[in-house]
């Protein structure tokens, strides 16, 4: 289990500039009756209060995700992802072996 309270992990990607788009990609199972609620992205999360943007249709359809958020008030850009999945009626365990992706 990925701990992300442990200070040795770090949870965001910090970046020389300004990132336009993003593509992620999950490694998960879900089963019968489950479903992908969310999937929020920011290119800002080093602010005090991050930029979070809806991309959950572009991960569905395995397709990049074009950042609408050309601000910052932290020094660096830094990429971050927030996975919401609703296990709804399934009698299996969801899984989510970890994540992936590219962003430019």
């Amino acid at each position: 289990m990925l701990e992300y309270g442990n200070p040795d992990i770090k949870a965001d990607f910090t970046l020389d500039g300004m990132p336009l788009r993003v593509l992620v990609t999950l490694e998960r199972y879900l089963p019968e009756g489950s479903s992908i609620e969310s999937v929020k992205v920011c290119n800002n999360y080093l602010d005090t209060v991050p930029t979070w943007e809806d991309c959950t249709n572009a991960v569905k359809v395995n397709r990049g995700y074009l950042f609408t958020n050309k601000n910052k008030t932290a020094p660096d850009w830094a990429i971050n992802l927030w996975l919401t999945i609703d296990k709804g009626t399934a009698k299996e365990r969801v899984l989510v072996n970890g994540y992936g992706g590219a962003f430019d």
